[in-house]
């Protein structure tokens, strides 16, 4: 048991590490604030219990049950891919007990959940039913936002991967701590490792489906002199018990999912749906006939002439000598850019270039050309029609300071009437 849970630390700890090293280029969709993203999870289980030891049939390792129970669990998601959560499940379980003990390890007197002396059967085991309890902390990760870069709020369906270790108790009563004071309980260490699946109901409220595989010592089930029999034949074959739960149950994010773009695009994002609503309510009158309107001129969005908006100019940067977007992030600020032109009827127009301090010119016209057909690209992908999108690659400039931020392609969303 004691190597399951140093594994499973080692596994946690990479878990943070590989976060941590990550963070300079990953997407971090949820906002990281403390107050923000956390979730609280209810739900209904059923059981098997695989004891080490040997059951009337002659089975080491049968699982008994099913069982039923349920659990709750408090986490917060972290980044776009990992969550952490401090989880609680509970359940009743049934085991057996070998009572034919030698002459030099005599049966106990008493069965340590219950302070009886339980009647073993004609082969000399004993049937327990406990109440099974454990509490451990888990790190979640969610396997399609890692590969994808991003968290789509539209997706329905989500798999989760977890690992996590803890602390499991079994007792005779449903309340762990009553059967704390009353010394009926046995507690050992747990490693647990599980999937889920959430099914997306609101912007708040999810489905959720799981399958837990929980390990500890064997001594959480039985009598404790049973480990030193001499017979071979009454010894545990190994060391370790094992509970099997399925899971059904709601996860609930208590202010939704909140995510921000890197860049700050976010906030970009808000606004420039925020002055494109003014302005379209300022362009038509309560008979649909359309006005004019003096030219004004705000933080993301300004008109240029009766009619015409243009959003603030947005970069999408590249690497020395790429067209490729340099990390997925770019994609998530693509995808709301491509949103709120789709839902606000604007063109979209590109403008690619290159620093004008590296290559010819004829190098970097080409490269600025591909530059902005790889995000044209994108921007159909995600569903914006390709005559709605023009560009213009302007190849080497010397814009910024430094100048590898010359690097990059300029959206500008137009909406004209």
């Amino acid at each position: 048991m004691k190597r399951i849970a140093f594994i499973t630390c080692i596994i946690l700890l990479a878990g943070i590490n590989c976060k941590a090293a990550s963070d300079n280029d990953s997407t971090r969709y949820l906002a990281s604030t403390m107050k923000q993203n956390w979730f609280i999870t209810a739900n209904a289980s059923v059981n098997w219990w695989q004891g080490s030891d040997r059951n009337p049939a002659g089975n080491y390792t049968s699982l008994n049950g099913p069982t039923f129970g349920g659990g709750v669990s408090f986490g917060k998601w972290i980044t776009h891919n990992i969550a952490l959560r401090l989880a609680y499940d509970v359940n009743r379980s049934h085991s057996y007990i070998n009572g034919l003990h030698t002459a030099d390890h005599q049966r106990v007197q008493y069965d340590f959940l219950y302070a009886n002396n339980p009647t073993p059967d004609a082969n000399g085991y004993c049937t327990t039913t406990f109440m099974y309890h454990n509490l451990h902390a888990d790190v979640l990760l969610s396997p399609l936002d890692l590969i994808q870069g991003f968290y789509n709020p539209e997706r329905f369906f989500t798999p989760i991967i977890f690992v996590g270790m803890g602390g499991a108790c079994v007792s005779g009563r449903l309340s762990v701590i009553q059967s704390i004071i009353e010394k009926k309980r046995n507690f050992e260490l747990s490693a647990d490792a599980g999937v889920m699946g959430l099914f997306k109901l609101n912007s708040q409220l999810d489905l959720f489906l799981s399958f837990i595989w929980t390990a500890q010592e064997y001594h959480i089930d039985s009598w404790r002199n049973e480990y030193g029999v001499s017979n071979p034949e009454q010894r545990r074959p190994r060391i370790a018990d094992f509970n099997y739960s399925g899971q059904l149950g709601l996860n609930w994010s208590i202010r939704g999912r909140i995510y921000e773009l890197p860049y700050n695009y976010e906030n970009e994002m808000k606004e420039l749906r925020e002055r494109l609503h003014q302005c379209e309510e300022a362009m038509t009158t309560p008979d649909g006939n359309t006005v004019t309107v003096t030219e004004q001129v705000y933080d993301t969005v300004f008109i240029t002439s009766p009619g015409e908006f243009v959003s603030y100019p947005l970069s999408i940067f590249f690497n020395l000598d790429s067209y490729e977007l340099m990390s997925s992030r770019d994609l998530v600020n693509l995808r709301e850019i491509a949103k709120v032109a789709m839902d606000h009827g604007c063109k979209i127009k590109l403008r690619g270039s290159c620093d004008s301090a590296t290559a010819s010119a004829e190098y970097n016209q080409r490269l600025s050309e591909n530059r902005c057909n790889k995000v044209k690209q994108e921007l159909m992908k995600l569903g914006v029609p390709e005559g709605r999108i023009t560009y213009d690659a302007v190849g080497g400039v010397k814009e910024l300071d430094p100048t590898k931020y010359d690097r990059r392609v300029i959206i500008t969303l137009i909406k004209d009437n």
